[in-house]
């Protein structure tokens, strides 16, 4: 796999960017895509990441992501509705600047808490 398209990849460059300016078809595009994302994907999944300890802060957020734009309150927003992706992160705040970030189902209690368990040090 060529460096150079794992670079763009990751600058979040557009497909059709991508297709003009290095001059590849649409199915390499999207196979390259298909095998970082799976790559990051199997890669996070296996490294564990711990973050907090004594005297230190985790922040936690849950982002929602839409087709249909900007949410401006994303509490009264269902969190079944169809078109729309929850994402936990959490950043520990020490100056290593660990994260963890997962895509979750809904912003239930119990699917932040499983999330987070086995990642935060109380």
């Amino acid at each position: 796999m060529d460096i150079f398209l794992v670079t763009i990849f990751f600058w979040n460059i557009l497909h059709i960017q991508i297709k003009n300016f290095v001059n590849v078809s649409d199915p390499t595009i999207a196979k390259i895509k298909k095998i970082l994302r799976n790559a990051f994907k199997t890669y996070s999944q296996n490294k564990f990441i711990v973050l907090g300890g004594i005297k230190l802060i985790v922040e936690c957020d849950e982002t929602v992501l839409s087709r249909r734009g900007i949410i401006r309150n994303p509490t009264s927003v269902d969190s079944n509705r169809r078109d729309t992706v929850w994402v936990l992160n959490a950043i520990d705040n020490s100056n290593e600047r660990k994260f963890y970030i997962e895509r979750i189902p809904n912003r239930a209690v119990m699917e932040i808490t499983r999330s987070l368990e086995n990642k935060i040090l109380l």
